[in-house]
């Protein structure tokens, strides 16, 4: 059974879209967001609505309200353990399929109806679109298999699970203004509604097991985050992790830290470590007793100029990395 932590967090996101799905045919006026300059102002009934908040441009924003949002791919109960955990970025682009006046066989409309109109269901069965099965979990899973390929440990039965910093869509979307991401409410937004819940589950994760089991310990948690975003925006930094990239040794010929990076089997592989101590992650209404002394680490990856790519063929680095923290 999921902790009180996900089940609140699950049901929180499917109000949200129920919402969303209740309303934006009748009014979608209320689903925009306020110009730059101006201080953030959206409605929080929208999901992930500071976060949301974060993209703004003029007349309408780029993120679509017009199609289902995906704000996580996988089963997020905690109690099953997990491959890995990975945050994405998004909003990559949507499909015809995905639109919410779309129907028939396989839009997301009916993929929806058929899972009760509940998203969780939808997501744990994986009852997505063909496109985003096709173009992003098979992908994506594999990318992740491939990243494990040298490690020792078992992962074939195993889904993984991902969760997407923004959970819209967009065709045109460049970036968030990072004056309204390092708000207050915004930070502790990114803290309950995408970094604890993936924490919780990368707690049960096959990756973390393992790299306790290499280090003889019990108290350490990592999880991946794929795109230079992360790290180069600054977001890792405002949410309170350290980087400890310059803590890795060098391991030539796969393994080369330059100026802060790790280049994994060449220049356009490159890999960021940071790590946090849950005490200084959570605020104090939040119980999570049970990890409350454990280290988080992020290890953020990325292919130069490929977007939401996990690096291939990086195994090695990967296991000198683990072997490491």
């Amino acid at each position: 059974m999921a902790s009180l932590f996900i089940n609140t967090w699950v049901k929180d996101i499917q109000k949200k879209i129920d919402y969303w799905y209740n309303n934006f045919t009748l009014t979608p006026h209320v689903f925009r967001i306020t110009l730059l300059p101006a201080a953030p102002v959206i409605n929080p009934n929208i999901l992930n609505h500071n976060i949301t908040s974060c993209c703004p441009s003029p007349q309408f924003p780029p993120i679509s309200f017009e199609h289902f949002p995906e704000p996580y791919y996988g089963n997020p109960d905690d109690d099953i353990e997990k491959l890995a955990v990975c945050l994405f970025y998004n909003p990559g682009p949507q499909g015809a399929d995905q639109h919410i006046t779309a129907r028939g066989t396989g839009t997301f409309y009916n993929n929806y109806a058929m899972c009760g109109n509940n998203y969780n269901m939808l997501s744990s069965t994986l009852s997505f679109c063909v496109g985003t099965i096709n173009r992003f979990w098979i992908p994506k899973t594999n990318q992740l298999l491939n990243l494990f390929n040298c490690l020792n440990f078992k992962k074939e039965d195993l889904n993984p699970l991902f969760i997407d910093l923004i959970p819209w869509h967009s065709n045109t979307f460049k970036d968030i203004d990072f004056n309204r991401f390092a708000t207050a409410n915004t930070l502790q937004e990114v803290k309950n509604n995408v970094l604890i819940p993936a924490i919780l589950n990368a707690n049960n994760s096959s990756i973390s097991h393992y790299l306790n089991s290499i280090n003889k310990t019990n108290n350490k948690i990592v999880l991946f985050a794929i795109g230079a975003k992360y790290s180069r925006n600054n977001y890792l930094t405002s949410l309170g992790f350290q980087d400890i990239t310059s803590t890795i040794p060098n391991n030539l010929p796969n393994t080369v830290i330059v100026n802060g990076d790790i280049h994994a089997n060449g220049p356009n592989k490159i890999v960021k470590i940071w790590k946090i101590k849950i005490n200084n992650l959570i605020s104090q209404n939040i119980d999570l007793h049970h990890i409350k002394d454990k280290e988080v680490y992020i290890i953020n990856l990325w292919t130069r100029n490929v977007g939401m790519n996990i690096p291939q063929g990086i195994c090695d680095t990967l296991d000198h990395i683990l072997n490491t923290i």
